[in-house]
């Protein structure tokens, strides 16, 4: 009988806003009332399910978020983070919710504390980064792993984008834009810095690097098979193939090489895409062309993946703000002009005109005083606003801004992982979700589900 007088009525959880949990714990210990944290992470979806019944909040959009975990393992997860919007003609953003799709563990070359990096759906397939392999993942099966695109020159892979033309792989390790086949065939490795353990420094982004024109054959388990390649004529050419990746590196997918070749990369490049461009605006000089988003110089730049190219900037960002995305998408609120959006790990959203490369609008979360904060990575822009991934700060990342001439503008002991909703209009309330917070997990990317089984309209919106 007590505990229906005590039952909670929809009147009590229209109080609730989702991403309190944290802050629902704290009160209750300070109340002396126990409470689990796990209690906690269902409250948001309490709050769903009843605001739903009463026809008051829909689904909108559904958000794909890749990860890892910083337990010691090698784990990767795939989660979702659903849209809930208000059903009146406001439309606004009420809600977000978390749940987790699948987990996995690597079958080969495990590197601990990695995980998933970036993806791009394609054709009803989710393409995702493991440290030194791509992983194919069909919705359909379950969300599982139905197939790999492999090379042993993979090291420490942050971002794939798969799309008509074949697939794009941003290999971090290698300082390299890498351009395979939908096969797994890599037909070309484009060096965006010179690629020798030397740290003479950052190369500038219009230094121009000779590149071999040969293709290779199909991928193989010996790195050391498949036929040989030209000569580089220089010290800036990096030869293609397997036969290169041997005489040069060696196969650098294990844990030992991602050990030796942590913090040897040069322009640390982030993510790859190609502009999508259309409708006439200044951003169809770019069209179709392939752009990298290179953390140590801040910059994103343009790369021909198929002859010698000369690295184009297209953004030059803050010195102080290390950038992760690089895409372009247009926004009715900024006129639908082609925009290059991204976040950066400080904590700052960028959109920068794509015609003149000038700053049209930045976002700081330190504003947002009811927001989590952490090491920002993973974003996702809508029409009305963008959500954005934090993840906690731990270890050596408590000084790593430092690298940078920056600080944590925040508690770092504070810091949470989390998805938050930042509206455009400045009036709607912000509002976020907690991901996994009884393990220790990362956000690494945010892709927009919505439609993605039927269309390929968002790729590489991130």
């Amino acid at each position: 009988q007590q505990q229906q007088q005590h039952k909670p009525t929809h009147h009590h959880l229209k109080l609730w806003r989702p991403g309190a949990g944290a802050r629902f714990v704290a009160w209750c210990h300070l109340g002396r009332f126990d409470v689990s944290e796990h209690l906690a992470e269902l409250l948001p979806a309490a709050w769903v399910f009843c605001h739903v019944g009463k026809q008051e909040i829909k689904q909108a959009e559904v958000i794909t978020v890749t990860g890892g975990f910083f337990d010691n393992t090698a784990d990767a997860y795939l989660g979702r983070v659903v849209v809930w919007r208000d059903c009146s003609k406001s439309n606004s953003v009420r809600a977000l919710t978390f749940d987790k799709l699948n987990e996995f563990s690597p079958e080969a070359w495990p590197v601990v504390n990695k995980g998933f990096a970036g993806g791009s759906w394609y054709k009803d397939k989710l393409y995702v980064c493991l440290p030194n392999r791509v992983a194919v993942v069909d919705p359909a099966s379950g969300w599982s792993i139905t197939g790999y695109l492999d090379d042993p020159g993979f090291n420490d892979l942050h971002h794939v984008h798969a799309y008509d033309d074949g697939v794009l792989v941003a290999n971090t390790g290698m300082d390299s834009v890498d351009y395979l086949s939908h096969e797994g065939q890599l037909l070309w490795r484009t060096p965006l810095a010179d690629n020798t353990d030397d740290q003479s420094g950052v190369q500038g982004a219009e230094k121009k690097v000779a590149v071999a024109t040969s293709t290779v054959g199909p991928s193989c388990a010996d790195p050391c098979a498949g036929p040989d390649v030209a000569t580089p004529a220089s010290q800036n050419t990096v030869r293609l193939g397997h036969a290169a990746t041997c005489g040069d590196f060696g196969d650098v997918r294990d844990q030992n090489a991602h050990t030796r070749r942590r913090g040897k990369n040069k322009v640390h490049v982030n993510f790859v895409s190609v502009v999508a461009g259309g409708g006439g605006g200044a951003g169809d000089s770019l069209r179709g062309q392939v752009t990298a988003t290179l953390l140590q110089p801040k910059r994103i730049v343009r790369v021909d993946v198929k002859q010698t190219p000369v690295l184009t900037v297209v953004a030059q960002l803050d010195p102080t703000s290390p950038p992760h995305e690089g895409f372009v998408k247009r926004v009715p609120r900024f006129g639908n002009k082609e925009l290059m959006w991204s976040s950066t790990v400080d904590g700052r959203v960028v959109a920068v005109d794509v015609g003149t490369g000038q700053l049209v609008q930045a976002w700081d979360l330190s504003e947002y005083p009811d927001v989590p904060r952490g090491w920002t990575r993973g974003l996702c822009v809508l029409d009305d606003g963008f959500l954005v991934g934090s993840t906690v700060v731990r270890g050596s990342a408590k000084e790593w801004l430092s690298q940078h001439n920056a600080t944590w503008n925040f508690d770092f002991k504070d810091s949470k992982t989390a998805v938050v909703f930042v509206p455009f209009d400045g009036v709607t309330n912000p509002c976020s979700v907690d991901v996994l917070p009884r393990r220790e997990a990362k956000v690494f990317s945010l892709l927009n589900q919505t439609g993605a089984v039927a269309s390929n309209e968002h790729i590489g919106q991130m």
